[in-house]
């Protein structure tokens, strides 16, 4: 429900920033986010029920937490597939503009898109999470992510498929959301609060690093369609990182059946 949230805000809030910043100043979408900020702070504050905690009980679940090994590889699978997509999306407006040449208004018209297909993929994801395990259900989407991506680079001079990948790219990446909350929840039992939290830490992470190391071949001189290059190689080293954690898991697995045996 709050990836929901999440993404029903990119088909909504989104394009209304995009839209004012071109109609007026980039700075009137900030004074409105802040605003929908205020107001949000506000109503958590009156009507989130307090939750009480023992905090000798919570310092011993984050202790232990923080020293789960596979967990912090999870997080670090959140941050750099979840900055695949980042990568593209951070420079979707010049895509649009310069590489497929269509009118600015477009760029609303674009991120609407993406946001119906990033609705569209969280929903997908949460079956996919059922159909497989969550693990595999991002080992297949990272890897979507991955060939897309580069399709996306391929074709971005053409404005009708540019838009059509688009929507594609907002859906599979949105299918990563859920199987991997489903993946930290299942591997910090006991610290599930921790692990939640950390994960959408990860995100803003993969948010803020995506965008900054898309931008390194542009500044370079390389081409804007060079962001996808990068989301593509970021999703592919999340697939790397996604078969790691099943590896070390077979191997435990089967650890502990041979001394299971040897008993």
């Amino acid at each position: 429900i709050m990836f929901s949230g999440l993404t029903v805000a990119n088909v909504i809030g989104v394009p209304i920033g995009t839209y004012l910043g071109q109609q007026f100043s980039w700075s009137v979408s900030f004074y409105l986010v802040g605003l929908v900020g205020l107001l949000a702070l506000g109503s958590i504050y009156l009507w989130m029920p307090q939750i009480k905690v023992d905090e000798r009980e919570e310092k011993v679940t984050v202790s232990q937490g923080l020293k789960n090994s596979e967990l912090w590889a999870l997080i670090a699978l959140t941050t750099i597939g979840t900055g695949g997509f980042f990568a593209w999306y951070s420079y979707v407006a010049p895509l649009i503009t310069d590489v497929a040449g269509l009118p600015n208004h477009f760029v609303g018209y674009a991120m609407m898109l993406a946001g119906l297909g990033m609705v569209a993929g969280n929903f997908l994801g949460a079956k996919m999470a059922e159909w497989f395990s969550p693990l595999k259900a991002v080992i297949i989407s990272l890897s979507v992510m991955c060939g897309i991506l580069l399709l996306n680079m391929m074709v971005a001079t053409n404005p009708y498929l540019l838009m059509v990948l688009t929507f594609v790219i907002g859906a599979i990446s949105f299918t990563v959301a859920t199987p991997i909350q489903m993946a930290i929840i299942n591997t910090s039992k006991g610290s599930e609060m921790l692990g939640s939290s950390m994960n959408q830490s990860a995100f803003n992470m993969g948010n803020a690093s995506g965008a900054y190391l898309a931008g390194l071949p542009i500044a370079f001189g390389y081409g804007i369609v060079y962001s996808s290059l990068v989301g593509a190689i970021l999703a592919f080293s999340g697939v790397a990182i996604a078969v790691g954690i099943l590896i070390v898991r077979k191997r435990k697995e089967s650890k502990y059946r041979k001394m299971a045996m040897g008993c």
